[in-house]
């Protein structure tokens, strides 16, 4: 072969993405040995191996990372320009992340690069992080962004930027019964409060949970009140129905909160903030992920506290 064509890059970007050639050959609508050729004959176009096995997995040489990287921006160009006179396969990105994240800069960022790029695909998953890091270590997930850095055997974390602010809330009408609530500076008994009616936290799985749960005891909670749910805006929203109380960020409930349908009780420490990670298997990361990273991470800091 003379020179590569589409069809080779497209190929080998879909060996990167997935780790496989089996998995390449399911997404391409090809036979194995058919993408095991195209691999072939790519590499001796360029005159370096573009990949190397590891068990199970295909990962990328430095050269092959340092190759993909420069034609995979130009491919998802040429996609675009395409459009439909060729149909190209889009480019994709499976993203797990929390409510928090997706709420607070993540939807911005991904919003930002489908607008730059229309063939663009994302298959985004909210769960904590607990749930998404076995998603990405079976494969499932390209990148995860979770709240803490993970040290998990055979993935890579790179920080992001510093989690949003949360705080203690509550309902009007369970704060009135130990507060004057409009204009008063006085306090109710936090334990009183904290006992009285159900209290609401994330799952017993989350890391939160045990921080959350200290901070209650600390202050007079019986841990028989403790309610756990693990989808962030569900969460606020029991804290409205049950006249609740709980810890939320803020980015979920502002709305809330300017309305008086919530309010911060004082005297109730935060959490300990934590910085949100980037997590990936180290071989698979493509370029269109780095893409994602950039702008991830500046977005994120904006919204750091």
């Amino acid at each position: 072969m003379s020179r590569p064509t589409l069809l080779h890059i497209e190929t080998a970007l879909s060996v990167a993405h997935i780790g496989s050639f089996s998995g390449a050959a399911r997404k391409l609508d090809a036979t194995q040995p058919a993408i095991s050729a195209r691999v072939r004959e790519l590499e001796a176009a360029l005159g370096y191996r573009l990949f190397t096995r590891r068990g199970q997995r295909m990962e990328l040489t430095v050269k092959g990372r340092q190759f993909l990287e420069q034609v995979e921006p130009l491919f998802v160009q040429l996609q675009g320009i395409l459009n439909e006179r060729e149909s190209p396969v889009p480019a994709s990105i499976r993203v797990g992340c929390g409510q928090i994240a997706m709420s607070a800069w993540l939807g911005k960022v991904i919003g930002r690069m489908q607008s730059a790029n229309t063939r663009l695909r994302f298959q985004v998953s909210i769960g904590i992080s607990t749930v998404l890091i076995p998603l990405l270590d079976q494969d499932k997930l390209d990148i995860a962004v979770t709240v803490g850095k993970i040290d998990y055997p055979g993935l890579h974390t790179e920080r992001l930027g510093r989690r949003s602010s949360g705080m203690w809330v509550t309902t009007p009408d369970r704060w009135k019964k130990y507060a004057s609530y409009a204009g008063s500076t006085a306090k109710p008994d936090l334990a009183d409060l904290i006992n009285c009616g159900p209290v609401w936290t994330p799952p017993l799985s989350s890391r939160l949970y045990t921080e959350q749960s200290e901070i209650l005891r600390d202050h007079g909670g019986h841990m028989r009140n403790i309610n756990t749910c693990d989808d962030s805006r569900v969460l606020a929203d029991l804290i409205v129905t049950s006249s609740g109380l709980g810890y939320a960020q803020h980015v979920l409930i502002k709305d809330r909160l300017a309305s008086g349908a919530l309010v911060e009780i004082p005297g109730l420490p935060g959490t300990v903030n934590s910085d949100y990670h980037f997590v990936w298997r180290e071989a698979n990361l493509s370029p269109i992920v780095h893409m994602l990273m950039k702008l991830a991470k500046a977005e994120s800091e904006q919204w750091a506290v």
